[in-house]
């Protein structure tokens, strides 16, 4: 009896040492629970280096088409601010990409760009020295351009806003504003990223003239809006 009982125990005690060294059960329940959140987490590092590849590409759209504008002389065709504002998919290919994941029927439906040029005018004609200026609307080309008027002054730390100019803006002159929005479409965590727009927007100065002025252009789009004061 006392054999057997002893029999017995080492059966069992070799069973649970070998249970102990199998450790294949452990490492797939390791794995069940690790593998979900590792592709959680590199399908999200995937996703935000794709966005913010996307974000660089329309500050480089503002950026490139206010610097193209600013070296126009004092008077073209608008035709030649609608060149340069087609430029800008190549500029940002992710408005082809997200056109055609979004099916729609071209790239400025996905990337929206609009330059404006505004004129800085005294308040008062007459006056020589410590001068106060208004600044308006020259004229305005793109996907949502501004209507012709008077724009607000705003302080200098108010990020460039379309209808808002920084005050240290107003002085002789013009200066050219170009917006540029993208309608982000996430490339693969959808059910995780919600699509949101991308947008930039800076102020830019003249380099050749004080004031470029367009005649009129007879290439239907973008829309151009001209103001007869300042052209």
């Amino acid at each position: 009896m006392i054999r057997y009982m002893r029999a017995r125990l080492r059966r069992a005690t070799a069973a649970a040492w070998r249970f102990r060294k199998d450790r294949r059960g452990i490492a797939a329940v390791e794995f069940a629970v690790v593998a979900p959140v590792m592709l959680f987490l590199s399908v999200a590092t995937i996703e935000v280096s794709k966005y913010y590849q996307a974000d660089n590409q329309v500050v480089q759209v503002a950026n490139m088409i206010g610097q193209m504008v600013s070296q126009l002389p004092d008077e073209v065709d608008a035709s030649e601010v609608q060149k340069i504002w087609k430029a800008s998919p190549l500029i940002a290919p992710e408005a082809f990409r997200t056109a055609k994941q979004l099916s729609l029927a071209d790239w400025n439906s996905a990337l929206a760009v609009t330059i404006t040029n505004v004129a800085f005018t005294q308040k008062v004609p007459s006056c020589t020295s410590a001068c106060e200026y208004v600044a308006n609307v020259a004229w305005s080309i793109g996907d949502d351009p501004m209507a012709c008027g008077q724009l607000i002054k705003t302080s200098n730390a108010t990020p460039p806003t379309q209808g808002l100019v920084p005050e240290v803006l107003f002085m002789p002159g013009s200066a050219i504003f170009v917006t540029a929005k993208l309608r982000y479409k996430p490339h693969l965590g959808t059910d995780f990223f919600t699509s949101d727009a991308i947008s930039e927007a800076a102020w830019f100065r003249p380099r050749n003239t004080t004031l470029i002025r367009v005649t009129p252009s007879i290439i239907a789009a973008p829309t151009v809006v001209r103001c007869t004061d300042f052209n």
